[in-house]
């Protein structure tokens, strides 16, 4: 992370801080809720499964230019449209943050990856 601008750092920072606030404002109105919290159990878990398989697209045939998905991005859709929003952004947060986690990746990806898709 030294390597890059102070600007990127301070964005990085900024992007970690607020969705690990929104996680948290989150699980403080689904603390009591136990069915909505099973709920968030469950979209954590199919999410974090989902987030180790990525698939890459190439764009020009080198393995230097592609872009990488996961299937999870369905699942968490699917969480916005039918569960309270609290549900999605807490099971996206964990979800996202166990794989990156399981995946070995640096403690900034991983906040950064989990607040952004929060």
């Amino acid at each position: 992370m030294q390597a890059l601008p102070r600007a990127a750092r301070i964005y990085i920072i900024l992007v970690i801080i607020l969705g690990s606030g929104l996680a948290l404002l989150s699980f403080s109105f689904l603390w009591r809720l136990w069915g909505d919290l099973l709920a968030c159990l469950g979209l954590t878990i199919a999410i974090a499964v989902l987030d180790l398989y990525p698939v890459k697209f190439l764009f020009t045939g080198t393995d230097a230019n592609y872009s990488e998905t996961t299937v999870s991005t369905a699942i968490k859709l699917a969480a916005i449209l039918v569960w309270p929003f609290p549900v999605a952004v807490l099971a996206s947060f964990l979800g996202t943050a166990l794989a990156d986690w399981r995946l070995h990746r640096r403690w900034y990806k991983i906040g950064f990856n989990a607040g952004l898709m929060s």
